[in-house]
Order: C-alpha cells, then sequence, then structure tokens
C-alpha cells in the first residue's frame, strides 16, 4: 500500500548538473542552475489524504483544479472506461463515477471559462467531454485525429479554446467555439511520428511542446489558426510536461535515462539548456503562483519531490514510498496549494500529499 507519509529521506544533491548547450540552442537559458545541500529548505509533505477512491493499479491519471476542489480522472493503460471523482476544499471526496465508458488508454483535463472538461486517447482518435460538477456522467464534445493530447486539455490562445493533439504526422491544433463546438485541425505542423506532446497557457498565448524520437518542437499557438514555429532538432524531449507563470515556461522532459528541467522564456525556452538529473523519469512540473515544483520517479522507484527556490537552486526531497506505475501520479493545485496523487501500490487507492516548504 502506498502510504504518504509525513516523514521524509533524503535531500539535496541528487545528480542534476549543468546545461549542455550546442550549436543548435536558440538563445535563452535556464533559470534553474541546479540543485543545493539544503535539509533545512528542502520541501516536505505537511498534510496527507488516503484513500480517497479505489482506482485501478495501473491507470493514466489527469487532474483539473475547480473552484470547488478538483477533479481527478483516470483511464486503465492497456484500454477501459475514463472515470473520476470530486475531492473538496474541505478534503471530501465523493463517490467514483462512470464518465464515459470506452476504450480509453490515456487521459487529460482541464477546468476553463466555467466548464470542465476531461479527455481520453482511444486508438488515434483524441475525445473530449463536458462533465457536470458535482461529478457525472460527461457528454462528448470533441473527436479529434490524435495518439496523444496534452495533459491540460483545453487552454487559451487570445481568446479561442484550442486543444493541442499529435500523431504520426506532428502537431493538431483543435478549437472550440463560444456554445462549445469543436472544430478539428484549425491549424497544423507536419513533423515525423511524434512521442508525445503537452500543452500550457502563457498569458494569452499558449505554448504546445512535441517530441519525436529525435527532436523537440515548440508552438506558440497565438490564436485557434495562427502559431509561431522553432524547433531545436538537437535532441528529443520525450513525455515534456509544462507549466507557466504567465511570462515565463518550465519545461520538464525524458531524455534515455534521465530526466531534464529548464525554465525560460516562451520564445527561447530549449531542451538544450536543460539541467539533469540522472536515473530519473516520468517528469511532472507545476506552478503554484509563487513558485514552481517538480516531480520525478527516481532510479530506486521513488518518488521525489522538490521546488525551485528564489536563487534558482532546485531543492528535493526523495519520499519514503516506492512510486506507483509511472503514469499513476501527478502533481496538482488543491485549496490554492501544491498537492502530489499517487496511486497506492497493491491496493489500487487513490492518496494525496500536499507539499510545503518547511520553516527555518
Amino acid at each position: 500500500m502506498l502510504v504518504l507519509a509525513l516523514g521524509v529521506t533524503g535531500c539535496g544533491r541528487l545528480g542534476f548538473g549543468e546545461g549542455d548547450g550546442d550549436a543548435s540552442d536558440e538563445g535563452g537559458g535556464n533559470m534553474t542552475v541546479g540543485v543545493v545541500d539544503a535539509t533545512a529548505r528542502a520541501p516536505a509533505v505537511c498534510e496527507r489524504l488516503n484513500n480517497l477512491a479505489l482506482v485501478g493499479q495501473d491507470v493514466d491519471l489527469a487532474l483539473a483544479s475547480t473552484p470547488a476542489g478538483l477533479s481527478a480522472f483516470w483511464v486503465p493503460t492497456t484500454g477501459g472506461d475514463l472515470s473520476g471523482v470530486d475531492i473538496g476544499t474541505n478534503r471530501v471526496a465523493s463517490p467514483v463515477r462512470l464518465v464515459k465508458v470506452g476504450a480509453f488508454t490515456a487521459s487529460s483535463a482541464a477546468y476553463i471559462d466555467g466548464q470542465l472538461i476531461a479527455g481520453g486517447i482511444s486508438t488515434s482518435r483524441a475525445l473530449v467531454h463536458s462533465v457536470p460538477q458535482p461529478l457525472a456522467a460527461g457528454t462528448e464534445i470533441g473527436n479529434f485525429d490524435g495518439e496523444f493530447v496534452g495533459k491540460t486539455t483545453l487552454t487559451h490562445s487570445n481568446g479561442d479554446r484550442v486543444t493541442a493533439t499529435s500523431c504520426s504526422s506532428g502537431l493538431t491544433m483543435n478549437a472550440f467555439d463560444n456554445a462549445w463546438n469543436g472544430s478539428p485541425a484549425t491549424f497544423t505542423v507536419n513533423t515525423s511520428q511524434t512521442v508525445s506532446i503537452d500543452l500550457t497557457s502563457i498569458g494569452a498565448q499558449s505554448l504546445a511542446v512535441w517530441s519525436t524520437a529525435t527532436t523537440c518542437h515548440y508552438e506558440t499557438v497565438t490564436s485557434k489558426t495562427t502559431g509561431t514555429t522553432r524547433q531545436t532538432a538537437s535532441k528529443a524531449c520525450q513525455l515534456a510536461r509544462l507549466t507557466s507563470n504567465g511570462t515565463e515556461v518550465a519545461m520538464v522532459f525524458e531524455e534515455g535515462s534521465k530526466t531534464g528541467l529548464v525554465i525560460d522564456d516562451a520564445t527561447t525556452v530549449s531542451a538544450v539548456n536543460a539541467v539533469y538529473v540522472n536515473g530519473a523519469r516520468s517528469p511532472r512540473v507545476l506552478w503554484d503562483g509563487a513558485r514552481y515544483w517538480v516531480s520525478y520517479l527516481d532510479a530506486t522507484d521513488h518518488i521525489v519531490i522538490g521546488y525551485v527556490d528564489e536563487y534558482g537552486m532546485t531543492l528535493t526531497t526523495q519520499l519514503p514510498i516506492k512510486a506507483p506505475t509511472d503514469k499513476a501520479y501527478e502533481l496538482g493545485m488543491l485549496d490554492g496549494q501544491p498537492w502530489l496523487f499517487a496511486v497506492g501500490q497493491g491496493d489500487a487507492q487513490l492518496n494525496a500529499a500536499r507539499l510545503c516548504i518547511p520553516a527555518v
């Protein structure tokens, strides 16, 4: 059973090194500069919620913060129904609800313009659903081409609601009008076969990042039909995740047997400037309104949590529990605070831990 205990073990230097920019660097830099040994300031778990919902062992989890708290969605990675649960700001979980029957293998979620949205990948289609609150069965509002969809299903781009998907031909942007009618392929960017995609809002615009086996691509989405494409051809950014403070972007990604982190302006953010932790995988990143939080699974399969301090140092703590499966944990905001949500090993229960910085 995965119990997100109050105690933590290990902190400080866990392998982040200097960036290794090369001739293809597009400029910019990295606002995080490494990991410092600072035990007293390392992040900690200061509240826990256990047994929120029975979700199954090997699932793909997605989170959406809402005015009422947070909604968690999941699908079996081997294929199955899209289900969900509400967790209120009072820390009480609703019963598990069936959102959509299907053969979904990946999930995504968002809360935008007063509407809770849940997405799922079924074969090579990205199905987007409007979900009532309190949680109940969803209504399909979009059916788009895509083998991958951003973990945040929908964002704004200068007034347009946009969804990013990718497949064998690169990026496809899709849109929804004011009546939530979906329009597929409002514009596309052609690349070779993709392996992942993510999307985040940056002020009034959005940024999409997708990876092929060997390259990383960036698209500043200025509307549902326009964007500015950049490309870093030097390395991939597989399983990239994005977040933003409104002016800059934080990106984490996998590269072989290590995880990279880079924080930079949206116009210059590049995987070639990342700092790395060796033996890490399945990274996550979150902006909480004041600082960036990161998480990943280390070489021992433990969950590591961290935050970027005011000096650009990433302070980390290894939690004293083994990780769930790679897709069964996420960072999210509940009641205005950063939380780690993870599925327990063995009991398949959804648990949560509030992350904080100890007073020193």
